[in-house]
């Protein structure tokens, strides 16, 4: 008995110890990150810009997506809730937009621990676009900034976004 209790002792103070270097380190990053990914996709500018904007139908294109919720615009800005697979959830608002070549999608959760915004710009490349997203974020939660510096890409989101859109459109991805 004597041992299976140092055992639990000892897994409870590895699990403080891991809690304390995550907390300590995340502290000494740097809250802010900018992400930037740029692809070419065979297809115009306006062709790209209406299904980046046409929210609703994200699932369709966005397989990690189970369902988007319209939500009503506020001050004339578009908005909406995105559900996927990892059972989350994330409001979203189109906080700039203007036809056919950026749009800027910021997320729409106040009181979250992470916050940010996607700058997409698109521009007429040969044949087809050349499509940028820009992240600049904040992981103001010190776990949450320890654990995705550590074992997360910063591009991974975004690079997923736009392996989707190229699926979208019958073409595989080529990043620049």
């Amino acid at each position: 008995m004597k041992i299976f209790l140092y055992l639990i002792g000892g897994l409870a103070a590895l699990i403080v110890l891991a809690a304390m270097i995550a907390a300590i380190g995340g502290s000494f990053m740097d809250a802010d990150h900018q992400a930037d990914v740029t692809a070419h996709l065979d297809a115009p500018p306006d062709s790209l810009f209406a299904v980046i904007t046409d929210y609703q139908n994200y699932p369709l294109w966005r397989k990690e997506l189970l369902r988007v919720e319209m939500l009503p615009p506020r001050d004339s800005i578009q908005t909406w809730r995105e559900f996927d697979e990892w059972e989350s959830n994330w409001a979203y608002e189109a906080t700039k937009v203007d036809p056919p070549t950026h749009v800027t999608i910021t997320i729409a959760e106040p009181k979250s621990d992470v916050q940010g915004s996607w700058t997409i710009s698109i521009v007429p490349e040969g044949e087809g676009s050349s499509v940028n997203v820009i992240e600049e974020g904040a992981v103001n939660n010190v776990f949450f900034r320890f654990i995705g510096r550590l074992f997360y890409s910063q591009t991974a989101t975004i690079e997923s976004y736009l392996t989707s859109l190229a699926s979208r459109f019958g073409q595989k991805l080529t990043f620049k």
